[in-house]
């Protein structure tokens, strides 16, 4: 409904007469609240889908820097094969000496061919100030959290961590050689601004020791999509990055966003 609002325009012996179009009070406020309700249904999955294409952007940027480091290594040092990962040059890995180690096998092969670091020490995400590093599920992942690792801050912010992901013995007792599955790089995409979860800001990636794969996290031959999908959702958010890359690099809805 439109109601025509008259008035005379009085301009010394003219006059005019002049008609215009206006809204009520009560049709603008019924307006206004269709917009809000509007807004209010749209603006979540709008924020939602921006928020993971930037997640994507900063991920596949994260895993081009690290691959292309790693390949330039490779040039240089050999195959990671050769790396001796279970004796660092200069160092002999006893278990005990892991920061030694880590600081060894950085300097030697990945930070000559990093860009842009900040910082670097031996610590935990504890000592950076952070409240905790969580699972999907909102539960504290103690293991990332407290264990102290070889941390690096690059200049856009981005927080890396280098670790060793698992040890055995291949020695004997009275002669131990400890032998490194690999190395394990967590990475949180935005620093210590929350929600500091893991297959949200935090994802983690693996060199094999053996192979000298580099990709996702836990990620072995033939692996199937529902069962990354399942470990991602139930059993551990380190699976989730392998999820992201499996699936052409998209969150997709069923992804424990």
């Amino acid at each position: 409904k439109i109601t025509k609002i008259g008035y005379i325009c009085d301009m010394g012996h003219h006059k005019y007469s002049v008609l215009k179009n206006a809204f009520t009070l009560a049709e603008v406020l019924i307006t206004l609240g269709i917009i809000g309700v509007v807004a209010a249904v749209t603006l979540p999955s709008l924020v939602m889908h921006y928020q993971k294409q930037q997640t994507i952007a900063q991920l596949k940027k994260v895993y081009t820097v690290l691959s292309q480091a790693i390949e330039h290594s490779k040039a240089d040092n050999g195959d990671v094969s050769t790396w001796g990962l279970e004796s660092i040059p200069g160092q002999s890995f006893d278990g005990n000496n892991k920061e030694k180690v880590l600081d060894a096998f950085a300097s030697t092969y990945i930070l000559p061919y990093l860009k842009k670091i900040k910082e670097r020490e031996y610590t935990n995400f504890r000592n950076l100030g952070y409240d905790g590093i969580y699972d999907v599920d909102g539960s504290l992942v103690a293991t990332h959290f407290a264990r102290e690792s070889y941390m690096m801050v690059l200049n856009d912010g981005t927080i890396l961590t280098l670790d060793m992901d698992s040890t055995s013995n291949v020695g004997t007792e009275d002669d131990p050689v400890f032998l490194m599955r690999g190395i394990m790089f967590l990475v949180d995409l935005n620093g210590k601004r929350r929600p500091n979860r893991l297959g949200r800001d935090v994802f983690v990636f693996f060199l094999n020791s053996t192979t000298g794969k580099f990709s996702f996290y836990r990620n072995g031959d033939n692996e199937k999509r529902d069962t990354v999908h399942e470990r991602c959702t139930t059993v551990r958010g380190d699976y989730c990055g392998l999820l992201i890359m499996m699936d052409g690099w998209q969150i997709k809805d069923d992804y424990p966003w």
